[in-house]
C-alpha cells in the first residue's frame, strides 16, 4: 500500500499543493522551548530531565509507537493525506495517469482477490530461486533486478575525495526488519 500511496503522492502532490491554501506553522517557531523545561530538576544532576522533563510528562509515548514527537506524528498524518488523495482520484480520475493510480489502488485493496490467488503470483520468482544449483546461478540471481540481496553494491561519492566516485559494498537487506524487531519486547 505504501508503494501505491507514494506513487500517487508523487503524481498528485503538485495538484494538491496548487489548490491548498498556505497553512500556519503547527509546531511554533524555532529556538529553545523553555516551556518544556522542568526547572525543579537540577541541570547538573540530570540535564535531559531538566531540558525536556515537562514535555516528557505531557507527551507519553503511545502504546503502538517506539517514540513520540513530530517525527512520529507527521508520517502518520502524511499517510492519511496521501490516502485521501488516492481515494479521491480512484473515485473520479481526471486523466489517464489518475486512472492508473485508481486502478493500482483498487487492485491493492482487493484483499479477497489477493487471498484467493494466494502465492500463485509469486511462482515465477520462487521457481527461479528453487532452480539455483550452483554458485554462478546464485550470483546471476542476486544480480537480477527485483530480487532482494544480502550484499548491497553501489556507486557513491568517494569519502576522501568528493569529486570522484567509488564502489561501495555493504550489508544488504532481505526485506525484513532487523533481528531486534522479532526478539525484543516492547
Amino acid at each position: 500500500m505504501r508503494l501505491a500511496l507514494l506513487l500517487a503522492a508523487t503524481l498528485l502532490t503538485p495538484l494538491a499543493l496548487a489548490a491548498a491554501e498556505p497553512a500556519k506553522p503547527r509546531y511554533g517557531s524555532w529556538g529553545v522551548a523553555t516551556e518544556h523545561m522542568d526547572t525543579a530538576v537540577a541541570p547538573g544532576g540530570d540535564f535531559y530531565a531538566y531540558a525536556l522533563g515537562r514535555w516528557l510528562q505531557d507527551h507519553p509515548i503511545p502504546a503502538d509507537k517506539r517514540g513520540a514527537g513530530y517525527n512520529y506524528d507527521l508520517p502518520d498524518e502524511i499517510e492519511l493525506q496521501v490516502r485521501a488523495i488516492v481515494e479521491e482520484v480512484a473515485k473520479s480520475p481526471t486523466s489517464p495517469v489518475a486512472a492508473k493510480v485508481g486502478d493500482a489502488y483498487a487492485a491493492y485493496m482487493d484483499t479477497a482477490g489477493i487471498e484467493a490467488r494466494g502465492t500463485a503470483p509469486l511462482k515465477p520468482w520462487l521457481d527461479r530461486i528453487a532452480a539455483v544449483s550452483s554458485r554462478r546461478a546464485l550470483v546471476d540471481l542476486l544480480m537480477t533486478p527485483g530480487y532482494a540481496k544480502p550484499v548491497a553494491i553501489g556507486i557513491d561519492a568517494d569519502q576522501d575525495d568528493p569529486t570522484r566516485y567509488t564502489l561501495g559494498i555493504g550489508q544488504g537487506r532481505l526485506g525484513l526488519p532487523s533481528r531486534d524487531y522479532y526478539l525484543l519486547k516492547g
